[in-house]
């Protein structure tokens, strides 16, 4: 509120001037004096008709206490004071004294008013002076400045020149040019808008000692461009490498109001985080990050995404077990597979399987020479020389083992004993034929026969129990005759007739009840050998006759000889004359006793082994193979007559067998039956499995479930979650921590939900905190009028109430020398708005004043204000409001 003139009091509302003339109370005056309109005054007052005084005199001396006075009566009051009878009024003042003329000094005198101007002699810079020579007041040199008495050529540090005269600076500058700002300041204080502050202002930065203004964009700043913002001014805009903007744009994503760079790898990132979204072409995603290429047991999909390969695989170029191209430690690469095993006709090298040597059933290299098994069954492997303790001995596959070795159970030769040349065994037990000198007894080779044996092709053969010694086996082939016998023609004849044998004290002894003939027993020396029965197709056994031979011995010419040791049943007295053998052996069919029959046979239910069909390897029975002579055939239902294993059915690759696939698998791969690569009707395939449906955190794509994103519980592909994990929640199919700008957590579904169109942040539908840039905040919304008795606060962005004006005080005038600046301070204007705080009033100037012009300070920079500008109470109350008299004007 201001006067318009003496009777006029103006108001600006809601942008108008409304002036209205004072209406003045009704005054009635008292008997005495009248109503009179007074020069200046706006309301008429009452004034008095009575012009005498009465006058109390101070001085009692006279005896008078009053006096009548007429009007303008004068008279004095001691040496300085007078007074006058004015109206019916008494006024006392003072007398003014005349100024010394310059070079006098002002003496007082007892009894006078004004003292004595007398002559005299100032310090010689001085060209008048008061009390004492040295305090000029006024300097001789007309470039001097009058510093407290002094006269000097410039001000020192702390004072300026105000006129002729060094006047102070305020006790916080250091410098200054006035009486009401500085130039520079001193300690630790800063000079902002030239006043010195202990921190700069909200909006200002500071430069080495002083505060200049931030960019209008910023709040807080370390610089004065554009891009050196720390906090932004409208609250709708995010920080940029230093630069506030509406947007981060494509790249970046926000943190409490910055904008930060995504992962260089990546296009797009998650809004609250640096993990990418989406990748360049080329590029592939993996754990939030594009990369070149996937890392190993990882392949690309469809979308861009890197997956986990088969725990199988090192490498691969889908999901299933059957698509390795690469193999971890110990496993080995068979088309498309890892096997712990590569299998019949293959081999193991740099992690993959690759085919034998055609002749080869199992080998260890490609070479003919390097098998460990034969393909063809009847044939032999002959093992070549190898080191010491190798677990695996490899080599060429024969028709039959060469002299100096047998062939064992598992169809390899393996060399004989030293002493043997032939042998069915390893041991010097097993010879069956002795290279010279030595001659074969009982399976061993030895120099020479044992007492009571002869030489015959090569093998020692017992003489006739009549003989001591022989050179062949009947009873003509005698050489020597035991004591007491006689030698005649090859025979040794006794005295003693048939049924009594010559015992060796000389007498003759009865043969066994059933021996018809007999001799003493030279071998044991006790009893006698049997060499005729009594009893037709009886046989002897031991000296004794019997009806059959018990086991393990087998009939020879009327007697029952000894098995060789390893039968149990035998036609002659060689290993290889068994026809039954002890349990566990099997009788194969060379007639060797062996631990199990070989390859292409099985043992029926004598222990006695039988020849597979044609087509089997080996088998558990006449027509049931367990493996198949044809390494191109696989066994399916007993049978070696497939090419490929049936529907439903998988390959064993190291046994060629085919197993039947998990009930729930359409088609399966292996080496588990679960290893499904399709399934049934009603199943998906997931890691290898086939279930009902997808597991929480997968999506199915086709007859497939694939992994959703981390934290996504429930998705329908890549970038496409509908639930995430707590405490994440779901933002246009992503999970975040923090839903961020433009969107709000509706926490009952962790959803991110968008906020209103012109809302930047909001805390749901209809409760918007920060405003899009031209719109303005009221009640949970924005508008772009905040419309009426609301005022738009451009700083905060909000619509404050304001149905009551502010009102304006002006208290008293401001002084400003001829051509001088001065501040406008608050305690000269003051304002009040009842609903708003001060700090948001904003001044318009409505006139420039005619005596000169109102500036604002700003960046050390004055600019004059023009009709209708404004100002702030802000830079009201920092001073930075001034105005400058036009000295040409009165």
């Amino acid at each position: 509120m201001w006067n318009g003139t003496d009777c006029e009091f103006c108001t600006c509302e809601s942008g108008q001037v409304l002036c209205q003339r004072a209406q003045c109370a009704r005054v009635e005056c008292p008997t005495g004096s009248e109503l009179v309109h007074l020069p200046g005054k706006c309301c008429p007052e009452c004034q008095s008709l009575k012009t005498s005084c009465v006058y109390s005199d101070p001085d009692q001396s006279s005896g008078k206490p009053q006096r009548p006075l007429v009007n303008q009566e004068r008279w004095s009051e001691g040496p300085c004071r007078e007074c006058e009878c004015r109206e019916g009024r008494v006024t006392c003042y003072l007398m003014t004294c005349p100024i010394c003329p310059l070079g006098t000094l002002a003496v007082p005198h007892q009894g006078t008013c004004c003292p004595e101007c007398k002559q005299v002699q100032c310090q010689r810079d001085c060209l008048s002076c008061s009390g004492t020579p040295d305090h000029c007041e006024s300097c001789k040199d007309s470039d001097s400045l009058l510093l407290d008495g002094h006269c000097v050529s410039t001000c020192p540090r702390g004072y300026y020149a105000d006129g002729k005269v060094c006047a102070a600076c305020q006790s916080s500058c250091a410098t200054c040019e006035n009486d009401f700002e500085c130039s520079s300041c001193g300690g630790s204080l800063l000079l902002n808008n030239r006043h010195c502050v202990a921190t700069c202002d909200p909006g200002s930065y500071q430069d080495t000692t002083q505060c200049l203004r931030c960019h209008a964009s910023c709040s807080v700043c370390v610089g004065p461009s554009q891009q050196e913002c720390v906090l932004c001014s409208d609250p709708s805009h995010l920080l940029r490498d230093g630069l506030c903007v509406p947007d981060c744009g494509s790249g970046f994503y926000i943190q409490q109001g910055t904008c930060y760079a995504c992962d260089s790898s990546c296009i797009t990132c998650y809004p609250d985080n640096p993990n990418c979204m989406s990748c360049s072409p080329g590029s592939a995603m993996y754990h939030g990050k594009c990369i070149s290429h996937c890392p190993d047991q990882h392949y690309l999909d469809s979308h861009g995404h890197c997956r986990a390969c088969h725990s199988s695989c090192w490498s691969c170029s889908g999901p299933a077990v059957s698509q390795c191209t690469f193999c971890t430690q110990g496993l080995s690469l068979h088309q498309g597979q890892c096997l712990e095993a590569c299998g019949q006709g293959l081999y193991h090298q740099d992690g993959t399987c690759l085919n034998c040597h055609p002749s080869c059933r199992t080998c260890v290299g490609p070479l003919s020479s390097d098998c460990l098994r034969c393909l063809k069954p009847e044939e032999a492997l002959q093992p070549l020389t190898t080191p010491p303790h190798t677990p695996l001995p490899h080599g060429v596959c024969v028709a039959e083992c060469p002299a100096t070795f047998y062939l064992d159970a598992q169809h390899t030769c393996r060399e004989c004993h030293t002493s043997c040349l032939q042998c069915t065994g390893g041991s010097s037990q097993n010879c069956t034929s002795c290279g010279p000198p030595y001659v074969l007894q009982e399976g061993q080779c030895v120099p020479r026969c044992h007492p009571g044996h002869t030489v015959q092709d090569n093998t020692c053969q017992g003489c006739h129990p009549s003989c001591q010694e022989c050179s062949g086996t009947s009873q003509a082939d005698c050489v020597s005759c035991p004591p007491l016998a006689n030698f005649n023609n090859g025979y040794c004849r006794t005295s003693c007739p048939d049924g009594l044998f010559l015992h060796p004290q000389g007498f003759c002894q009865e043969c066994s009840s059933n021996c018809q003939r007999c001799v003493a027993d030279l071998q044991t020396g006790v009893g006698s050998v049997c060499l005729w029965c009594k009893i037709a197709r009886t046989l002897l056994l031991g000296g004794h006759c019997v009806t059959h031979c018990p086991q393990g011995h087998y009939p020879w010419h009327g007697a029952c000889k000894r098995c060789h040791i390893s039968c149990e049943g035998c036609s002659g007295e060689w290993p290889l004359s068994c026809t039954s053998c002890p349990t566990p052996s099997v009788l194969l069919t060379s007639g060797l006793c062996g631990p199990a029959c070989p390859l292409g046979y099985y043992a029926d239910r004598d222990r006695r082994c039988r020849a597979c069909d044609s087509q089997c390897l080996s088998c558990e029975m006449s027509g049931v193979c367990t493996s198949c002579r044809d390494p191109g055939k696989v066994l399916l239902f007993g049978e070696c007559q497939y090419d490929s294993c049936a529907y439903q059915y998988y390959l064993n690759t190291t046994t060629r067998t085919c197993r039947e696939c998990d009930w729930s698998c359409n088609e399966c791969k292996g080496p588990l039956h679960t290893d499904c690569l399709q399934c049934m009707e009603g199943h998906v395939l997931q890691d290898g499995l086939c279930v009902q449906g997808c597991s929480p955190g997968s999506y199915q794509d086709g007859e497939r479930c694939l992994s959703c994103e981390e934290q996504c519980e429930v998705c329908q592909g890549p970038g496409q979650c509908e639930r995430c994990q707590p405490p994440f929640a779901t933002l246009q199919g992503h999970c975040v921590l923090e839903c961020g700008r433009n969107f709000f957590l509706d926490s009952s579904l962790h959803l991110c939900t968008s906020c209103s169109a012109d809302c930047v942040e909001c805390e749901g539908m209809g409760r918007c905190t920060v405003c899009r840039q031209n719109t303005y905040l009221i009640d949970g919304y924005c508008t772009p009028d905040c419309g009426h008795s609301f005022y738009a606060d451009k700083k905060t962005r909000t619509c404050h109430a304001n149905s009551q004006a502010p009102t304006l005080r002006i208290r008293g005038s401001l002084l400003v020398p001829i051509g001088g600046t001065k501040p406008l301070v608050t305690s000269l204007i003051s304002a009040q708005d009842q609903d708003s705080p001060p700090e948001s009033l904003v001044f318009q100037l409505l006139q420039p004043p005619t005596t000169g012009c109102v500036v604002v300070l700003e960046e050390g920079m004055e600019t004059e204000l023009a009709r209708d500008d404004t100002f702030s109470w802000a830079q009201l109350q920092s001073g930075q409001v001034r105005f400058t008299h036009d000295k040409d004007k009165p």
